[in-house]
């Protein structure tokens, strides 16, 4: 009888966790490439500007709350930098024209989760908002 339980399979409780916290990040590498003259309303660069290129920083924190396996809530937050440097041209007046940007996204991302209990297949109901923060840093001619 004891070689009999000592070679059973003991099976234990597998219960999920109920909140899931995640954290990620990246570098964005941006490439701009087109026309940039009409930097806002009420500043133009004396020349056109055509190629950026940039690496900022990507990071998100994700809280997700999910009772059951068939549905659960979501709280994204992230932060997205797209900021470049552009291409250094020269103006008709013969002097050097540099741009660097400094473009900023924040984002507020709530989901809802709706899934099967038998896989891992769901899907989210996502409604986002972002804010946007753009800044000239330096234009010089």
């Amino acid at each position: 009888m004891v070689l009999i339980f000592a070679c059973s399979n003991v099976q234990g409780q597998n219960t999920p966790p109920t909140w899931w916290v995640g954290v990620s990040g990246a570098a964005n590498v941006n490439f701009y490439d087109g026309t940039t003259q009409t930097l806002n309303n009420t500043l133009i660069a004396p020349t056109a500007l055509h190629k950026a290129f940039g690496v900022r920083p990507y990071a998100s924190f994700l809280i997700e709350y999910r009772p059951t396996p068939i549905w659960g809530l979501m709280l994204n937050l992230a932060y997205d930098g797209r900021g470049a440097k552009f291409d250094d041209v020269v103006a008709p007046c013969n002097c050097p024209v540099t741009l660097h940007s400094d473009l900023n996204y924040i984002s507020i991302e709530p989901s809802l989760r709706l899934g099967f209990k038998s896989n891992n297949l769901y899907f989210l109901l996502v409604r986002a908002w972002h804010t946007t923060s753009i800044k000239i840093l330096n234009i010089r001619s």
